[in-house]
């Protein structure tokens, strides 16, 4: 029976509302997600951790539309390190309506609450039904309870696609994708297992602004795409090692990343000399309600597109509301505010539900000035 600052974490789930925040059964599937997590890390800490999700009332005190009802948070404050978890909503009144809570707690976390400086990790039941191994190593490593290796024991070469995706598939949370230089990380100085991968993407010439600096027109730049090690370890200077050897096979002029701020606040890039080109707006992911599996809008059915500019143009006057075929063509996500409540409205109706991102940050590693 696992306790925070007191409290049975098996007879209540913390759900927070506008009306107040209050303690309530949870509804559907979420309690087993909110008690298994709180069982994981009391196991890898079993010093205080202080349930806040009360705290959570003031800060959207009078705002419309609500926040969002699933979530708990719970931080450890000898840490500076808060994880927030947040159920899938599977009814309409558990939608984020506002599309910015995960950014907005970590926001007030980083720079508000309890003097600032707590770095807050977000963690999404759907991730954890479909890859709970995956996403306990990540929290275990964010605790430093993982097998630590240092990378100048281990060997960095080249290796192929296959290779690669094979890693990927069993390692990394997001999907693999093709990538034009690979590298993994073997141990025993290159003569054991594979232990870790990185990629980069081929060389694209993009201008390069940043503060202080003079502008470059022009810059042969390259994207990190992945990385990542093997479950339950961390090796230490291991994409220091992957960046090193990437540079010397390119003429790289930078390279450029983006980081997911539901789990990284950018201070490790930043140690390797990376700098924030720009905080992006929260992601917007689409569940569905039959299986709980996150989809990238652009992968959305496309009959789910057709009936909702059917709809668009039965109710609205034309031109109200851009193309909605174009904006599925050009991969983008909506972001008119009227016109997401809209399409979010549409498509809870046929069973798909919204979780947003806590956003992402572009950074950069200039290589050559």
């Amino acid at each position: 029976m696992r306790r925070v600052r007191g409290v049975n974490l098996r007879n209540y789930t913390a759900l927070a509302s506008v009306e107040g925040a209050r303690m309530r059964p949870s509804v559907h599937s979420h309690r087993p997600f909110f008690d298994e997590t709180a069982d994981l890390l009391e196991s890898l800490d079993t010093s205080a951790w202080e349930d806040i999700t009360g705290r959570t009332q003031e800060w959207w005190r009078g705002s419309s539309p609500s926040p969002p009802p699933l979530l708990r948070l719970i931080v450890s404050k000898s840490r500076s390190l808060a994880f927030c978890f947040h159920g899938v909503p599977l009814r309409p009144e558990e939608v984020d309506m506002t599309f910015n809570a995960s950014a907005s707690i970590s926001e007030t976390m980083r720079g508000e609450w309890n003097g600032g400086g707590v770095h807050t990790i977000h963690v999404w039941e759907d991730q954890w039904l479909s890859d709970r191994g995956l996403v306990e190593s990540r929290i275990r490593s964010v605790m430093g309870k993982t097998r630590r290796i240092g990378a100048r024991t281990m060997g960095v070469r080249r290796i192929n696609e296959t290779v690669l995706r094979k890693f990927l598939m069993k390692n990394h949370m997001n999907a693999a994708v093709k990538a034009r230089y690979k590298y993994g990380l073997f141990a025993d100085k290159g003569e054991g297992d594979l232990l870790a991968v990185a990629s980069f993407s081929g060389m694209r010439k993009f201008g390069r602004y940043l503060p202080g600096e003079s502008p470059v027109k022009e810059s042969r730049s390259h994207e990190l795409i992945r990385h990542c090690s093997e479950q339950g370890i961390s090796v230490l200077g291991g994409l220091s090692k992957f960046l090193k050897a990437f540079e010397r096979d390119t003429r790289a002029e930078d390279v450029v990343t983006f980081s997911c701020c539901d789990w990284s606040d950018g201070t490790n890039y930043e140690a390797l000399g990376f700098t924030v080109l720009e905080k992006q707006a929260p992601y917007c992911f689409w569940v569905c309600n039959e299986d709980t599996r996150r989809t990238y809008e652009r992968q959305l059915p496309d009959y789910l597109f057709d009936e909702f500019q059917n709809t668009l143009e039965s109710k609205y006057a034309s031109g109200f509301f851009p193309n909605w075929h174009k904006v599925r063509r050009n991969n983008s996500q909506v972001t008119d505010p009227v016109a997401k409540k809209v399409f979010v409205e549409f498509m809870v109706s046929k069973g798909y539900f919204p979780i947003h991102t806590a956003g992402t940050l572009k950074m950069v590693r200039i290589v050559k000035r």
